[in-house]
């Protein structure tokens, strides 16, 4: 059905929804939006009630057509937008079945043909590709050049397991971007990747080790011929021992590195040597997450490994106060890590430092 005008109410309505957050956050208000450009919303789902949480949590599984529980089918509206989001590809079914529960789902209720309508409006859509579809686009030699399709969830799979082995045929930068685009149309998706810190590296989030770039930089000094290239890793060697850079001067530095590398003709030993992110952010943004999830942060700087206090007695700290003792006491009468996380970080520096020698 070609759209016609709909209600300037029907679309504040929907919008107000969204605001209150009655419809599902699954159901996203871009893309009704975007679908009614072209076609008009079908009348019972114009006609229905927004969706709550409360009205699906009860639901048995067999009332959605992915084992995830994010596309419920036990009503008119609610199967013909789970269908609007799935072939939107705003909803991700890793099992492959929910496109088959959804038809059946549509026929049951005896919307199949909207459904079907649904169905070869974004079949349209996918004939027409556009910048936004691929994580990398660049100009080069006067020509468009597009690679990584981003453009639904099994295209980010294959895309991030692609970029991954592109080291040697892509400079840094341009991996960069690709990775960015590639977290970022994931996150949308709700798709998670295997190679997720590996991407984090390449999109510039982490942290390196400079011991250990440095140390890289000097084997790359005695594999090249060149004297100007041998001398760039020298002087780049020398300019960042005993330094702590910050995240801009990171990724100055891996720039400079792929530009060595692809002046020397390094980057074709790429698995034998690390490459440029590898090194200057060679701890992604997860793992540093994790890490600083375990540990307990004091005022004197010091951080406390959370497994170093699990089990402990919490009568060791006495030194400190029966309050304090009972404050981070459990029921076992050991440190309550939840009590401790919360206490421990506001201890004044002597207390903290009391704090670190009773353990």
């Amino acid at each position: 059905m070609t759209r016609t005008p709909t209600s300037c109410s029907m679309v504040f309505g929907l919008i107000q929804a969204f605001r209150e957050g009655l419809i599902m956050q699954l159901f996203s208000l871009r893309t009704v939006s975007d679908y009614t450009r072209v076609h008009e919303l079908p009348s019972f789902v114009k006609d229905a009630g927004v969706i709550n949480e409360e009205d699906i949590v009860d639901l048995p599984q067999q009332a959605f057509a992915d084992p995830l529980r994010k596309l419920p089918t036990h009503t008119k509206a609610a199967t013909w937008m789970s269908a609007l989001a799935f072939h939107a590809g705003e909803i991700y079914d890793p099992t492959g079945v929910a496109a088959v529960k959804l038809e059946k789902a549509a026929a049951f209720w005896g919307i199949g043909a909207e459904y079907r309508q649904l169905v070869e409006h974004f079949t349209k859509q996918a004939e027409v590709v556009t910048d936004a579809d691929f994580a990398l686009v660049a100009d080069v030699d006067g020509a468009r050049y597009r690679r990584f399709s981003i453009r639904g969830p099994e295209n980010v799979k294959e895309s991030a397991a692609d970029l991954e082995k592109s080291a040697s045929i892509y400079p840094w930068p341009m991996r960069k971007q690709a990775a960015a685009a590639i977290l970022k149309r994931a996150n949308e998706l709700h798709v998670n990747l295997d190679n997720q810190r590996n991407l984090e590296r390449v999109a510039g989030l982490g942290m390196g080790d400079m011991s250990t770039v440095c140390d890289s930089l000097l084997l790359r000094s005695k594999m090249v011929k060149d004297a100007a290239i041998r001398e760039r890793f020298e002087k780049l060697a020398a300019f960042i021992k005993d330094r702590r850079p910050k995240l801009a001067e990171l990724e100055k530095l891996a720039s400079a590195i792929d530009l060595a590398d692809r002046a020397g003709r390094l980057y074709q030993y790429y698995g034998t040597i690390q490459t440029p992110e590898e090194l200057c952010f060679g701890r992604s943004v997860s793992e540093l997450q994790e890490k600083r999830a375990s540990f307990i942060e004091l005022t004197t700087g010091k951080v406390i490994s959370k497994e170093a206090l699990a089990g402990t007695d919490a009568d060791r700290f006495a030194a400190l106060g029966d309050d304090f003792v009972n404050a981070i006491r459990g029921d076992d009468g050991k440190v309550d890590i939840k009590k401790a996380e919360e206490l421990c970080p506001t201890l004044p520096a002597d207390d903290a430092r009391l704090f670190v020698n009773s353990l």
